[in-house]
């Protein structure tokens, strides 16, 4: 290996360039400055932005592919899904598919709220002895499920809660909600349904607490809405009286919903939170 050591005890090479093994590590560190360039993740503000950075990724790199994606950060992107990724330059996935992750939900943050004590922080609806929560556009057609979170750990009276759809700030009260349920109070247990009702029978058993998750699928689709109640309720402390319910929801029209309104039935009052969460297609 042709070279000597300069008089700081560093080696170095002659005019005729380093070794065979030295170029190949140095080739080596060019590939990985190279991946790293095109793993970055570009900053783009919506679709027409990342069209841009799309095409001058091609020119300068070729084509994406699965070994070399084009990868952006969407700003105008639905929360949680702003990490995009192409492979063939014509599709767009979401960070989670590239992962291998499972489908994850996403807090959606409503437009608004509705009712007397209730507000809107942060992506959570709080309500203050409301008589009824109304939820406004939440729902749309980036997720095809919804679930909505129940947490109401103080009420007055021992009210029932029941749910109806809502679009562009109106509930829909029409005889349109079919709903199958069945539920235990102590150590009693019973089914029934009501079809063609004016809303869902959310909560049961007329107690003080009541927490669980409401399901819905496709809400904001003009499709018929699909769904589920996982509901619990009790006093506190637990007496003879805790109760848990489960429903099966249709609502018959084909309808595209932004919304939803929690209400007690009867008209008494209920505290506490409610947080919304949208499930990835991918």
């Amino acid at each position: 290996m042709a070279g000597s050591t300069n008089d700081e005890g560093v080696w170095e090479y002659s005019d005729d360039g380093p070794p065979s093994d030295v170029r190949s590590n140095l080739q080596a560190t060019a590939l990985t400055n190279l991946f790293d360039t095109w793993a970055k993740v570009v900053r783009v503000a919506d679709t027409t932005e990342r069209a841009a950075h799309l095409a001058a990724f091609t020119t300068i790199y070729g084509a994406p592919t699965a070994d070399r994606p084009c990868m952006v950060w969407r700003g105008d992107a639905a929360d949680g899904r702003n990490l995009e990724y192409t492979i063939d330059g014509a599709t767009w996935y979401t960070w989670l598919a590239l992962t291998g992750a499972l489908p994850g939900s996403w807090l959606v943050t409503p437009t608004s709220v509705a009712g007397t004590g209730v507000t809107l922080s942060g992506g959570e609806v709080s309500a203050s002895a409301a008589s009824a929560i109304s939820v406004n556009g939440v729902f749309d057609t980036t997720y095809d499920q919804y679930e909505i979170d129940v947490h109401i750990p103080t009420s007055s009276g021992t009210p029932n809660i029941a749910l109806r759809l809502r679009a562009s700030g109106s509930d829909d009260t029409n005889s349109v909600y079919d709903n199958q349920y069945h539920y235990f109070v102590n150590t009693t247990a019973a089914a029934n349904k009501h079809n063609a009702h004016q809303q869902w029978i959310a909560s049961v058993g007329a107690k003080d607490m009541h927490w669980g998750t409401i399901r819905l699928w496709r809400p904001a689709s003009a499709v018929p809405t699909l769904g589920e109640i996982i509901m619990n309720s009790a006093p506190n402390p637990f007496s003879t009286n805790a109760a848990g319910f489960r429903c099966v929801l249709l609502h018959q029209n084909s309808t595209a919903f932004d919304g939803f309104t929690l209400y007690c039935d009867p008209a008494d009052t209920m505290t506490g939170t409610i947080r919304i969460y949208g499930r990835t297609k991918s």
